[in-house]
């Protein structure tokens, strides 16, 4: 009887009780810290995964958007198998036109130039036919193209898709420039490899032109193609040189 009321005397001191949650709280604190330590471990490295998926796939996409440039500047660049500075023959000019729209479904329109910036020949996919001739000779196109650049313009938003304008120059086997080539490309093959890439169930991609216009994809949530997206801030940011890892804190928001 004394000993169990000995027993009951000790269990039921206050005091007892105190240093009973002392030392279970103590004991806990490890165990929370490491908890939370190894939730943020994991939390950041999963991030840091995805923040690597999704610039893996940019710089994919980026390698492919150069090489559809490319390729398509390299169709224009043609290099005639005579020496003199004249021009192709008008039949020969019109014959080449007619190969570029009939081989490469991308193309809308093409044209010969002058290296006085006058018009010589030109075809459009529209009935493959000839329209009036004009005098481009002010144009950046002509002007990049017969200094020796390649030129590739603004991107025009249209009802048949994304169109920009592409000029390259024409020499001959000593490289003069003898005339200059443009082109009206459609880039909606382009952008149907933008649409295509995913990552993970939901990620997705969005292609912006130079002022913020969206290109691809054609739509996207509550978003079409011709979107200004310029509005929003994430965007303009972009469009002045800043990019983002997905590992900031604020690169974590409501996605359309």
């Amino acid at each position: 009887m004394q000993l169990s009321r000995l027993i009951q005397s000790i269990t039921g001191s206050p005091l007892r009780n105190k240093f009973t949650i002392f030392f279970i709280v103590l004991a806990a604190i490890p165990v929370l810290v490491l908890g939370t330590t190894a939730l943020y471990l994991v939390d950041l490295s999963h991030r840091r995964d995805v923040s690597n998926l999704e610039l893996q796939l940019i710089d994919q996409k980026i390698e492919e958007l150069k090489k559809f440039f490319a390729d398509t500047l390299g169709i224009l660049e043609i290099r005639v198998g005579f020496t003199q500075k004249s021009e192709i023959e008008r039949s020969q000019q019109i014959f080449l036109l007619d190969g570029i729209l009939e081989e490469h479904r991308a193309f809308e329109e093409a044209a010969f130039v002058s290296i006085k910036g006058r018009e010589t020949a030109k075809r459009i996919r529209q009935g493959n036919r000839e329209v009036a001739l004009e005098d481009v000779s002010r144009l950046p196109k002509f002007q990049k193209a017969l200094s020796g650049g390649n030129f590739i313009g603004e991107v025009n938003h249209t009802l048949s898709g994304p169109i920009a304008t592409l000029a390259a120059p024409v020499r001959n086997r000593n490289g003069d420039i003898i005339q200059v080539l443009t082109a009206e490309v459609n880039l909606t093959q382009m952008a149907r490899f933008i649409e295509a890439a995913r990552l993970g169930s939901s990620g997705y991609l969005l292609l912006f032109d130079q002022t913020g216009t969206l290109i691809a994809p054609r739509r996207a949530g509550a978003i079409s193609g011709g979107f200004d997206g310029a509005r929003l801030g994430r965007v303009n940011k972009m469009l002045h040189g800043e990019s983002f890892d997905a590992l900031g804190p604020d690169d974590r928001y409501e996605s359309f």
